[in-house]
């Protein structure tokens, strides 16, 4: 099978600190992605999320390895089985649904877009039609010819960035021209594109089949497999410690003020990395997040595994989390209006007062 430029990118990149982390979590989504891929026959959508830093991108090189080498082992080099891309924003803060097509149209080696090809035909640069309908035409076309199975999209939270709330979901919905009765789409993002795709049209969210790279919790299992990270971490060649057991002390500190996100922990042992010769307490006490850091990620968090639970809900057949809440507090409410009418009672019917009589003044 060909290798696209994407695709070549994407297995180029490798953890920070280490060649090959890996722990729980990971492998678990892992083992998920890699069965997706292998029994994917078009007309679906995956989506891999979680929190930011949970490892979201390097489980779209791992499924990208996987397919590379198992999946699509052994196919001719006139196929490009996958392609793909890495969405991202304009200076005016939205992203069109005409760059993702000049995107694919890239990766898949249009000749219009594609610089090696126009240097092969002595320059010559065929006419790109850009209005959206005719480039979405020429990718599908594309898809076909190349025999495309698959289509990576990484940091796809930016496909829901525009100015307009109106038209944050307008791009997720074109999206589904891409999904073909051949073609799968596996969408990698953060949570909010979660809820991006939980509040369009039923039609492209029944499509939509979760994978979450989930965070570590305050559980036994959960702590001991961040410890083990965590004395993992402590043999990277990059971390210089003063006290080898140094990072291992200050691990179950650490999953708290990381809320369970290992990348996030990865970025601080870099800075704590830059910060001198060698990783003291001190450099770790001078790294701990800040209270508006540290709320805004947990916040971040807490709104999409609640709307992750609606999905697997709604999956399920059962109601959503506001639907539950509105069932809990309704009959609260008619007991409530039934105790106020008994204390009212019946209203009485109209009655006029009688005269009363003048009273008497004694002369």
């Amino acid at each position: 099978m060909r290798i696209t430029p994407f695709i070549k990118h994407l297995l180029s990149q490798k953890p920070n600190l280490t060649d090959e982390l890996v722990h729980p979590r990971f492998q678990s989504a892992s083992r998920e992605a890699f069965r997706y891929a292998s029994l994917a026959s078009g007309g679906t959508i995956c989506l891999v999320t979680g929190p930011t830093g949970s490892g979201k991108t390097t489980l779209l090189r791992a499924t990208a390895d996987f397919v590379k080498t198992k999946v699509f082992e052994g196919i001719d080099d006139d196929q490009l089985p996958v392609i793909g891309m890495t969405a991202g924003t304009s200076q005016d803060g939205k992203i069109r649904m005409k760059y993702v097509l000049s995107e694919l149209l890239s990766d898949l080696g249009h000749p219009s877009i594609d610089p090696t090809k126009i240097e092969r035909t002595g320059g010559y640069k065929p006419v790109l039609r850009r209005d959206e309908t005719s480039m979405l035409s020429m990718v599908r076309h594309g898809l076909q010819v190349n025999r495309t199975r698959l289509i990576f999209i990484d940091e796809g939270q930016f496909l829901t960035e525009h100015r307009d709330p109106n038209l944050r979901g307008t791009i997720l919905e074109s999206m589904k021209s891409l999904v073909t009765s051949s073609t799968d789409l596996i969408l990698c993002g953060g949570y909010q594109l979660l809820v991006e795709l939980e509040s369009i049209k039923a039609h492209l969210a029944s499509r939509v089949i979760p994978i979450v790279v989930d965070r570590y919790r305050e559980s036994e299992a959960d702590i001991a497999a961040w410890r083990k990270i965590v004395s993992d971490l402590s043999k990277s060649p990059k971390l210089r410690l003063q006290d080898p057991e140094i990072l291992v002390r200050n691990a179950d500190q650490m999953l708290e003020e990381s809320q369970g996100v290992i990348g996030v922990m990865e970025r601080r042992l870099l800075h704590m990395a830059l910060l001198g010769p060698k990783i003291t307490q001190r450099s770790i006490d001078a790294t701990r997040p800040s209270r508006k850091k540290f709320e805004t990620l947990r916040s971040e968090i807490l709104m999409g595994e609640a709307h992750l639970s609606d999905v697997y809900a709604a999956a399920k057949g059962q109601p959503k989390r506001n639907e539950r809440m509105a069932e809990e507090e309704t009959p609260r409410s008619e007991a409530t209006q039934k105790k106020r009418k008994a204390k009212v009672g019946k209203p009485k019917a109209f009655q006029r007062v009688a005269k009363r009589a003048s009273p008497k003044v004694n002369a």
